[in-house]
Order: structure tokens, then sequence, then C-alpha cells
């Protein structure tokens, strides 16, 4: 978790994918509010290296999807090192476009 002035603003982890074959294989994933902005970008950057490290350290390979109008989202994945290797365009409920992103050690 996350804080600002003793306020949950992001909550983060990794789960194991439960499927055959798919041994050493996380989905991290990352709920967060508008008040992680009041962290200071840089500082949050930094911290989310640490913690996409030590992900691998557990995971080879660490892979999820985000939404496809999520700009900031897409910008810090890219930068933590994050591929982006699919395109969905109607994934989910609302059959909207998701990006699959994707990290092997």
């Amino acid at each position: 978790a996350a804080d600002v002035d003793g306020e949950v603003a992001a909550l983060f982890g990794v789960n194991p994918l439960m499927q055959e074959g798919a041994a050493h294989v996380g989905i991290p994933w990352l709920l967060c509010s508008a008040d992680i902005y009041q962290i200071g970008t840089l500082a949050f950057c930094r911290r989310a290296k640490f913690w996409y490290e030590e992900m691998h350290t557990e995971f080879d390979h660490l892979v999820n999807v985000v939404m496809a109008s999520n700009t900031k989202p897409i910008t810090w994945l890219h930068w933590l090192g994050f591929e982006f290797t699919a395109v969905y365009p109607r994934y989910g409920r609302h059959k909207v476009p998701f990006l699959q992103f994707e990290s092997v050690r």
C-alpha cells in the first residue's frame, strides 16, 4: 500500500497465474486514487521500480492488461520495463480496447 498523509492512495501486488503450464507467471495489479500524484511523480516511480524488481524475484514472467485509453499508466508501465505485446479491441464487460503488457526475466 502507498499512503498520502495517512490515507491509502494505492494498493498493489502480484498474484500467481493459476493455469497449467504457467509456472512462475505473475499478474501484477495496481489500484490508486488521484491522491497518488501528491506523493510526487519521481518518488512514486522510484518506489514502483523497486517493487517491479521485487515482483521479478518471485516471478520470471509478469503479464496483465491495461485499458488503452489510460495514457499515464501506459507511459509508466513502459518506463518500468514492460513491453506491450497484444491489443484486445473489445475486452471486458464494456468491450473497449485494452493492451497486454509483459516483462520476462
